[in-house]
């Protein structure tokens, strides 16, 4: 199943590609749901936590770069954006996140570079951002439960 999911500081992310994936790709998954009333053919998002989240909602995700060592996601760059309930405005987000001790081959260079030494979750832009620093405690998921066995 191509997913992630993230929690920090209180907040959880999840995201769900289209079914037919076995993992997370680069590329933009659009007009998707609320996971996990979403559409599996199209795929599913939710971003929620602190007594805040949506009951529906519509958004898009864009994996930007992701890596993977041995079948295990190592590393990977994620934008989204969500509207609740119909509305204009959005929640917007970037995750970036390397598994402490990994090493990812960057789109600038050719050769292998080390991971910094932490995980870190940053959202973006100002208005309704989470920003964590390398000390957070951060939780990644890369195999999500099925949504089904909860």
């Amino acid at each position: 199943m191509a997913a992630l999911r993230v929690s920090v500081g209180g907040w959880n992310g999840e995201f769900y590609g289209m079914t037919g994936l076995s993992r997370l790709q680069p590329g933009y998954y659009g007009d998707l749901q609320r996971y996990p009333f979403h559409n599996a053919a199209k795929g599913g998002l939710s971003w929620s936590g602190n007594g805040r989240g949506c009951n529906t909602l519509k958004g898009w995700f864009v994996v930007d770069s992701v890596s993977y060592s041995l079948g295990q996601m190592t590393a990977i760059d994620l934008r989204f954006e969500q509207h609740c309930e119909g509305g204009a405005a959005a929640q917007r987000g970037v995750i970036h996140w390397v598994k402490q001790g990994a090493t990812r081959l960057t789109s600038h260079q050719s050769t292998l570079t080390p991971a910094p030494p932490s995980s870190r979750v940053l959202s973006a832009p100002p208005e309704n951002s989470i920003s964590c620093s390398a000390d957070s405690a951060v939780s990644v998921e890369t195999s999500p439960p099925d949504p089904v066995s909860r």
